[in-house]
């Protein structure tokens, strides 16, 4: 590859760089004098012909208000998750209630699994035909338990999320309304 050359990598972030300055209504001077470069170089950025370093690159999508990965790799925030959960705060619980139902859903699964597998072997014949008094059925009958409260739990952190939003919303519309 020639020195000429400009790499796919670098014009894609010149491109991201642009359009994600003019979204949030910068100019060029703006910018440059909040990363502490040159107008000039930030062109050359724009252009394609120069790549800030991993710090600036960092600085400028806090104040383009886009993401890093957005920045270098297209990857944005804005994705399923922003669509999904559009605000910050419901952004920083998702890890919490997804992670609760799929810790869950494993549960359950496996709690599952383990008491069809001993009623499907004949493990019943050893328990005497009574299973819930059978140490291994309580065991996976405990786990699925387990994991029908962990279930429960991300349904409540969802269920609050979902109300915070709404009560945002109905505020901000009797302020309009009231106005």
């Amino acid at each position: 590859m020639k020195n000429t050359e400009k790499s796919d990598a670098l014009v894609t972030l010149a491109a991201r760089l642009a359009n994600a300055r003019e979204k949030a209504g910068l100019s060029v001077q703006e910018i440059a004098e909040r990363l502490e470069v040159s107008p000039e170089e930030y062109t050359e950025w724009e252009a394609g012909n120069g790549e800030p370093d991993t710090e600036t690159v960092r600085r400028a999508a806090e104040i383009l208000h886009v993401t890093g990965n957005y920045l270098l790799f297209g990857l944005a925030r804005e994705g399923m998750v922003g669509a999904m959960f559009p605000n910050k705060a419901q952004q920083a619980v998702l890890p919490v209630w997804y992670g609760c139902m799929m810790a869950g859903a494993a549960l359950l699964f496996c709690g599952g699994a383990g008491m069809l597998l001993m009623l499907f072997t004949g493990r019943t014949v050893e328990a005497g035909g009574a299973l819930l008094s059978y140490l291994p059925f309580q065991v996976f009958l405990g786990i699925c338990v387990v994991g029908v409260a962990l279930c429960i739990t991300a349904l409540i952190l969802r269920s609050k999320n979902k109300k915070t939003k709404r009560g945002k919303g109905q505020g901000d519309g009797r302020k309009t309304n009231q106005q």
